[in-house]
Formats: structure tokens, sequence, C-alpha cells
């Protein structure tokens, strides 16, 4: 890596200098005013995650915990692998636990030690939109839904209102629990420009697997013509000759990988096409310092207007466009600019976290990227 460890790290201390301020204005401090959650975070208290590793949801778990982490919050992230670890979540007066309805069981054996909230990350309920992504929840998890109903604070849908109300709608309809969508976003902490040169044209990562007609339609003309890094699982599978790898840590290669790379590839589902949700990459390209050149993507641009994040249609039109800002890395300033401001002040997992705490303890949320499907639960005063 070009980048050094040390320059790195001052490279990260100046973003987190220039933007923390900003983003805690509107997240910590308003939660300090809202009355339930100003009282929690008075206390001896944490947030935990319960749950599996994967890949997106790892990244996606450590910008929680350098959000907590920034506001002097413990966060303990602990493994179903070893069950005996959420002991230590017995430390604490009361914890904020992110996790399954699967595991709900196995803390349900905790309520008699600790008092805690729980938000589950919600599996499709009612239809899946891929069945390459699975299957419905199965009906004996269903009925652990309603049965620890009690437990459940507040479903987590990466998915948009419409997409909540076809695919997760059943949790409030069969159980009460309220869906907020939550967005896929930018680890404030980690995700940053890097100042290094350009030193391709085009760089993806992500998974080869998924989505292979989507990809080979919109990337093939761009691997095959266009200097690019591709970094990630299935790629052996392709027929572009690439091996599969994987990035050990994200967070670390992924400001220097997307700052280095004239144009920043994204592919979506269908479903993600056609306005149901869009993926995390649309959001850590930016935060990193890369120039975005995405398929269409409804959900996507409710996030980033046509100004800031570039999409292209049909796949021959996706090959132009990277062709064009390769040639032409400064046309890319304006979006980039434009882009990288709005994703630090509405889009990092500050905020996110922000409008989850906001509603579990006193049945709001603080901005408008985070609605609720069902009606909001009564807060006790």
């Amino acid at each position: 890596m070009k980048l050094s460890q040390e320059r790195y790290e001052d490279l990260r201390a100046a973003h987190i200098a220039r933007y923390l301020p900003g983003v805690n204005a509107v997240t910590i401090d308003r939660l300090r005013a809202l009355p339930n959650v100003s009282t929690w975070l008075r206390g001896n208290v944490a947030i935990a995650y319960f749950g599996p590793v994967q890949m997106a949801r790892n990244v996606q778990v450590t910008g929680l915990a350098e959000a907590c982490g920034s506001w002097g919050i413990p966060f303990l992230s602990l493994s179903p692998l070893a069950p005996r670890e959420i002991v230590q979540l017995t430390t604490y007066d009361e914890v904020v636990i992110f996790s399954y309805p699967s595991w709900l069981p196995i803390l349900r054996a905790l309520r008699d030690a600790l008092a805690m909230r729980i938000v589950v990350f919600g599996a499709f309920y009612d239809a899946v939109p891929n069945p390459a992504l699975g299957a419905p929840l199965p009906r004996d998890q269903k009925a652990v839904v309603g049965s620890h109903r009690h437990l459940v604070e507040l479903v987590l849908s990466e998915f948009s209102p419409e997409g909540n109300a076809r695919y997760f709608a059943g949790y409030t309809r069969d159980h009460g629990l309220p869906v907020m969508t939550f967005p896929w976003s930018a680890n404030l902490m980690r995700h940053f420009p890097a100042e290094v040169s350009l030193d391709a044209d085009a760089v993806f990562l992500g998974s080869y697997f998924e989505k292979p007609k989507r990809i080979n339609a919109y990337f093939g003309d761009t691997i095959r013509r266009q200097s690019t890094t591709i970094v990630g699982p299935g790629w052996h599978e392709s027929p572009f000759g690439l091996p599969s790898d994987q990035l050990e840590d994200f967070d670390r290669v992924a400001p220097e990988l997307y700052s280095s790379h004239a144009a920043c590839l994204n592919i979506h589902h269908d479903y993600q096409q056609d306005g149901y949700s869009c993926n995390e990459r649309g959001f850590n390209t930016v935060a990193c310092g890369g120039f975005q050149i995405s398929d269409p993507s409804r959900r996507l641009r409710h996030y980033f207007p046509d100004d800031e994040v570039v999409m292209a249609d049909p796949p021959a039109d996706f090959t132009e466009k990277v062709r064009h800002f390769s040639a032409n890395p400064a046309d890319r300033q304006p979006y980039m600019q434009k882009a990288q401001a709005r994703v630090f002040a509405e889009y990092t997992y500050h905020h996110r976290l922000a409008d989850v705490l906001a509603y579990v303890f006193d049945g709001e949320t603080l901005s408008e990227h985070q609605p609720i499907m069902g009606d909001p639960q009564t807060v006790a005063e």
C-alpha cells in the first residue's frame, strides 16, 4: 500500500476533526436533549451486537461500534458460536442489543439478570424479492418472534417504506412490531478520502456470484478494456479470468482503493433497481474519496441527486461513462465534492444509531431517512 500507517492515521485524524463536531451536533447532542435517552446515557449502559460475522454486516457493525466509541458508549460484539460471552452484558445496568429473531430465546435467558432493549435485523417475512436471497422467515421462526414480542423494541430493515410494506409487513401485522428503515451508511471514523494518485481506471469491491448476469452486462466491457482492480469472492467463476479474493480489513484499505481509481463501479440487484433498497457501496465509495458510477437504482437516487452520483443505463452507457470520466478525471470533482459533503452530513452510522436510540427510548426519530412502519410504541416516561 502506498499509504503508510502514519499517513493513514494523520488523514483519519484530520477527517474526524473536520466532520465529527457537526455530526455530533445533530446526533448525540440532540439525543441528550430527549428525556428518556438522556437518562439512559447517564447510566451504566452499553450497546451490543449478538449475531454472526458476515462481510457486509461486519462493516456495518464496525460502523456502529465506532460511533459508540466516539460517544463514550461501550460496544460489545458477541458471537452466537460462543453464547457464554453474553454474560459480559450483565456487568451493565441496561443494554441495547442488536440481534436476529433466531437468537431471541438465548437472550430471553438474560431477562432476570439484565435490563435490555432488543432491536432485531428483520429477515424477509411475507416474501422475498429474489429466491437467491433465501426463503421468507420459516413458520417456527415467526412463532419465535411472536412468543418473544415483549422483548423486541424494533425491527430493522434496509428497505424503503414500499419495500417494508411488501416484504416485512408481517412483523407489524402479526406481532405489532414497528419496522424502521435502516439504510446502509458510511463509517465516519474509518471512511475518508485518501490523498493518493490515480492508479487505474476503475475499482469494484464485491462478490461476483450474487448478480453475475448484471455484472457481466454492466462491467464486462470495462473489465476487458480499462485498467481495473477487482476484489471479492466468486470471481474465479466469472468469464474474466480473475482470481477470487477477499479483503481482510475493508475499513483500512477502502479509502486508498476507492481514492486511487477514477471510477468506483456499483451494481444492484433487480429489486434494488426497482427502488426497494440500495447497497452499502452506494455510501462508502463516496465517503472513501471515490467517484461512483452506478447502474440505475431509484433508492440510491433518493439519497443522492444526479449532480452527486452518476448513474448509467443501458450497459453501453455505463461503459461510456466509465471511459469518459477515466479519461477526464477533472470532470469528477463537482460530483465528488457534493456527494462527500452529503454523506458525512446525513448518512453515517452516527446518524443511523441516533435514530434507533431516539425511537427506542423516546418514540421519535431525528431524521427523515429512517421512517417507521407501524404505530409508534407507547414510551414510558
